[in-house]
């Protein structure tokens, strides 16, 4: 065990992963509502448990307290965090033996009434522009799977109806973009700033 360890992220869209000594992830639990912004994940559980946000032995988490932004006291905290099974292949048994089987829960609709990908065309094409985390959280909150979220993304960009990019200022953030905004606005610009680039750098 004492070799064991966990990865860990605050939400499970969050692209920032922490490594913790297994013995030291505490409680875990299948639930729905992850930890700092206390989003719900409507129809899709994951395994979570609690942590000190000093505790970590490399990486990085979502957490105001890292920042500087003291709302519950100066750091430590004990935090929820989430592990994914696709974080911790070689963990996940061993996890899964501590909380059971993922829990059954039933479906429950779309607060809009339209399908996921209606309401993904729908977001996108009413903020031109989203940050993946920023898009699935929306479409979570309506009462779309998270599954079914991330696997429409993928066919609607591959089928051209979407685009998706990084943002040119920071290649960790994700971006989908409705096409028609994507073609007349987001691609001129990284055009003249990679233009601006190679005329500074050959003077």
């Amino acid at each position: 065990m004492s070799d064991a360890f966990v990865f860990v992220r605050r939400q499970p869209a969050d692209y920032r992963i922490a490594k913790y000594p297994l013995s030291s992830f505490e409680n875990p639990h299948w639930d729905e509502v992850s930890g700092g912004v206390q989003t719900t994940l409507f129809n899709q559980s994951f395994i979570y448990g609690y942590v000190w946000c000093d505790g970590m032995i490399e990486g990085e988490l979502a957490h105001s307290g890292q920042l500087g932004i003291e709302n519950h006291g100066p750091c430590p905290h004990r935090i929820k965090v989430c592990a994914l099974k696709k974080d911790n292949e070689s963990q996940y048994n061993t996890l899964l033996a501590i909380v059971g089987p993922r829990p059954r829960y039933e479906r429950s609709k779309p607060t809009t009434g339209n399908t996921c990908k209606k309401d993904i065309l729908l977001v996108l094409s009413d903020s031109k522009e989203s940050r993946g985390t920023i898009i699935i959280d929306k479409l979570l909150k309506i009462g779309h799977g998270y599954s079914n979220i991330k696997a429409l993304l993928k066919r609607l960009d591959r089928e051209d109806l979407i685009v998706s990019g990084s943002d040119p200022e920071d290649n960790r953030f994700n971006y989908y973009y409705d096409k028609e905004y994507w073609e007349s606005v987001v691609l001129p610009s990284i055009k003249a700033k990679r233009n601006n680039s190679t005329s500074a750098s050959s003077k």
